[in-house]
Parts: C-alpha cells; structure tokens; sequence
C-alpha cells in the first residue's frame, strides 16, 4: 500500500511529520535498529497476582526504558503503576522464551467471563505473534509453517465460536508498526470478514493462512529499506513491492499450502483500478482473497501509530477505502464496514 501520512485537509500533520523525521533522524535511525532487540507484548496477560520471569522496558518516544526487572530465579510482580501504563510494553528477544513459559501458565486462568474471554483473545494473539516472528526469522522453516497452520485454525475457531472475541482480537493494538504484529491483524480481519461475508470454513482457512503469511516476502527485504521513514526513493520502492514475488516463491518451497493462500500472497496489492501490483490485474481478475486483503491490509497500517505519526481512527481509515472506492470491492467493503462498526459494543 501506499505511505499514507494521515492528514485531513487543511492540518499541518503532514508538514508536522515532515519537520519530526529531519530533526530526529539519527534518533530513528537508533531506535529502529534497537526494536530489532524487542518484542511487543500484550498488558492483558500482566496480572497482579501472576509472577513474571522476564523484565519488562517501556516503549516511550524514541527509546526504552526499563521498568520491571525480573528474572526466572527471580520473579517478581507488576506493580499498579505497570498495570495501569498507558506506553507500549515490550520485552527482550532472548525473553520471548520465558515470556512463552509465561503464556502457558496463563491457560485456564479464570476470572469473571469477561476479563476471561479478553485474556484467551490475547493468548490465542500473543501465541500467534511468537510464532508469526520465528516464520520471519526462519521462513525456510517447514515446522515454522505449521505452526502458523494451527495459529490461523485456532483463531478461526475462536472467532466461529464467540463473534465478541473478533473485537477483543483487534482491539489489541501496538505503539508502532511491527511486520510479524501487521500479519497476524490481517489475518484476524480477513478472516472476519471471511466469516461475514459466508465463506466456507475450509475458504476461511485458506484465507486466514494466506493473510498471516501475505507478508513474508519482507524477510528478503533489508531492514534499511523496511524501517526507512519518510518517502521511498523509486529504487527502494521497486525493491519493496518485490516482496510479493519473493512470499510467492517462498511458500512455492512447500507442498502443503493451499493454492488459495497464494494467492492471497501474490494478490494483496493488486487494486480493481488496476493500480496495484504486480501484475495490475483488474476487476474480476482478483480472486476474492485478493480483494479482501487488499482492504484488510490497508486498514490495519493505516490503523497502527509510528513514532513519527498518529494512527487514524476506525472512521478515518474506512474513510480513505471508502475515497478510493474504485480500488477496493465494493460489497466486500460493505461488510467490513459493518463489522468494524461493531468495535464500540
């Protein structure tokens, strides 16, 4: 998609982030080579009753901070102050090992259904991130893929079987954009609107795991160009739409992917104006997985904050869609509209 700096008109946002990025460049620079070093972790699944066997940094501006130090001989429990943080918190790579020990110990934690329900959402998500990153880290991986097989089954069922958990599934929101956080949002929209739009559940499958995999052509793509603020040059941007040919050949390296799930991969960026790439096919040339991750795609960067610029609302990201009405289907729009209108029950 397009680098969309969300601006309405008359603001200065634009001028605003423009003046951001020059002044603290070498600042960005540093703080996206250090979130390599970091994983995002869902604030639902710290109770204050549970002992943690990790520390925990707090995302704030342009650097991290620590905030809880603990260690696995040394555990220790989320004060008040933590609970309450409004920051993005994150944990250590090497952590994510222990913060998975963490994640099982939480199954069948119980408390009164509704904070139940909200901490199996963010199980099922923060299983799904882990797994998401080690397919990016290691796409070669076949035993990564069937991970990610059983990650998309296990959220369609959820979804299946209690339509709320949907929006406590996106309701989960990060502080900046992570590739391995984006797939697993795209996933549990398109399969969303999968299932609202009456796709079969074997169609839904397939959808999901081409959503939570549309991405991994990026694992190809260098660090220098995927955390590069501002405008792309021209050359950098032919390198970056080269990720959907490069998800395509890699998941070609596996027999048991279903051909739909490709494509999703190879289609996600193709727009009914014929716009997109890389093949700017048009209208009915786009199968529906194509359509429905192009809008689902769109929505969840348009949604995700970076350092350098606010996120849109729910409204202002559908509003866009709804602007560039000749790029995205229609009735599938319809019915995300819809569905995302249910956020604030």
């Amino acid at each position: 998609m397009k680098r969309y700096i969300p601006i309405e008109k008359g603001s200065n946002q634009l001028s605003a982030s423009k003046k951001f990025i020059h002044s603290n460049s070498e600042k960005l620079k540093k703080y996206y080579y250090n979130k390599e070093k970091y994983h995002s972790i869902d604030k639902n699944l710290l109770l204050p009753d549970i002992e943690l066997i990790f520390s925990l940094f707090i995302q704030r501006d342009l650097d991290y901070e620590p905030l809880l130090e603990a260690l696995e001989n040394s555990p220790a429990k989320p004060t008040p102050e933590i609970l309450g943080c409004a920051d993005n918190i994150v944990i250590k790579t090497t952590d994510i090992p222990l913060y998975e020990k963490h994640i099982q110990s939480l199954n069948g934690y119980s408390q009164p259904n509704e904070k139940t329900e909200k901490i199996k959402a963010s199980l099922v998500k923060e299983k799904s991130k882990i797994m998401m990153r080690g397919v990016l880290l290691d796409p070669k991986n076949s035993d990564n893929i069937k991970k990610c097989s059983e990650s998309v089954e296990e959220i369609a069922n959820l979804i299946l079987n209690n339509k709320e958990v949907f929006y406590s599934l996106i309701s989960i929101k990060t502080h900046d954009y992570y590739t391995y956080i984006h797939s697993v949002n795209v996933a549990i929209l398109s399969i969303g609107i999968g299932i609202a739009s009456g796709l079969s559940s074997t169609e839904t499958f397939n959808l999901g795991l081409g959503a939570m995999l549309h991405d991994i052509g990026k694992c190809n793509i260098s660090p220098e160009i995927l955390n590069k603020v501002g405008r792309l040059t021209a050359t950098e941007y032919k390198i970056m739409k080269n990720h959907v040919i490069e998800g395509e050949r890699i998941l070609k390296e596996y027999e048991k992917v279903p051909e739909d799930a490709f494509t999703v991969v190879i289609q996600h960026h193709e727009k009914l104006s014929g716009k997109g790439y890389p093949s700017h096919l048009t209208g009915a040339k786009i199968s529906k997985y194509g359509k429905i991750t192009a809008i689902t795609d769109c929505y969840d960067a348009l949604t995700t904050p970076r350092p350098y610029k606010s996120s849109l609302t729910p409204f202002q990201a559908l509003s866009i869609l709804v602007n560039e009405c000749e790029d995205y289907d229609s009735d599938l729009l319809r019915v995300f509209i819809k569905l995302i209108g249910g956020i604030d029950k």
